[in-house]
């Protein structure tokens, strides 16, 4: 009884979704940015890669035509390279082909691969979107903003487009064109950002005040105006600096106490 019972939810699902999919173009934001090797100027592991996989695989299945976004790395930095690797790591996964052509982002050649080119369920994936001034703008912080902005990448996709689908949770913060610069589609969580989620949910349902928030990594300049507005606004009671942040800090009240002294 349960086995039918699974089955029919199976088959429902499989129905209802290729009815809202089917033959539409649906951009998906994954996050498969993973850790670099610079001695062999190439990624290490697919961990990232594989939690991208189950929502690019239900949606081809749906007979969805899938663009994948995602970036590498940081911006001018060595990590920050093309997306081959990326690419033949999504192929094995998935068992399937993916379409990727080096600096293929929005111009005609990309578009003509997506309306004349691919077919229901097949796979594109863009190149490294850190490598577009446009993705990451200091003037451009909110989707009213990126809208403004006259022919980006995300004004091209977006005209094709049907649905945003978001499974980009770890990159979900950044005030990036490729998480809020699509203004005008349904944005829908992926698979990978709804189990993040819950979660969440299920370790901090609990919680009672005050809160600790700890924060550690490298990324140390991200944090401050984060902890600013937590403080400022009464999210945590506390703030726990570890990693770099934590070292940093601790050499700012060393250097304090010794000009005091």
């Amino acid at each position: 009884k349960v086995q039918r019972e699974q089955a029919y939810q199976k088959s429902w699902k499989m129905k209802n979704g290729r009815e809202v999919l089917g033959g539409k173009v649906v951009l998906v934001r994954s996050d498969i940015n993973e850790p670099f090797d610079e001695e062999k100027v190439s990624i290490k592991g697919n961990l990232r890669i594989r939690a991208s996989v189950p929502t690019i695989e239900e949606l081809s299945g749906y007979g969805a035509k899938v663009v994948v976004m995602a970036h590498q790395g940081t911006s001018g930095a060595k990590d920050c390279i093309h997306l081959d690797p990326h690419k033949q790591r999504l192929e094995v996964l998935l068992g399937r082909e993916v379409i990727f052509k080096r600096e293929h982002y929005s111009g005609a050649a990309t578009m003509e691969i997506i309306k004349d080119r691919m077919r229901d369920g097949d796979i594109l994936l863009l190149d490294n979107l850190r490598h577009l001034a446009v993705e990451a703008l200091s003037n451009a912080k909110s989707p009213g903003e990126f809208a403004q902005l006259p022919h980006t990448y995300m004004k091209t996709l977006e005209s094709l487009a049907a649905f945003l689908v978001n499974d980009a949770f770890p990159a979900n913060h950044r005030p990036h064109g490729s998480i809020i610069g699509f203004p005008r589609l349904m944005n829908i969580a992926g698979r990978f950002t709804v189990q993040e989620i819950e979660k969440i949910r299920r370790l901090t349902g609990d919680i009672t005040p005050p809160y600790t928030l700890l924060l550690g990594g490298l990324k140390v300049a991200g944090y401050i105006e984060f902890m600013e507005d937590s403080l400022k606004n009464d999210l945590v009671d506390y703030i726990l600096a570890a990693g770099i942040l934590g070292d940093v800090i601790s050499r700012l009240k060393k250097r304090e106490r010794t000009q005091k002294n």
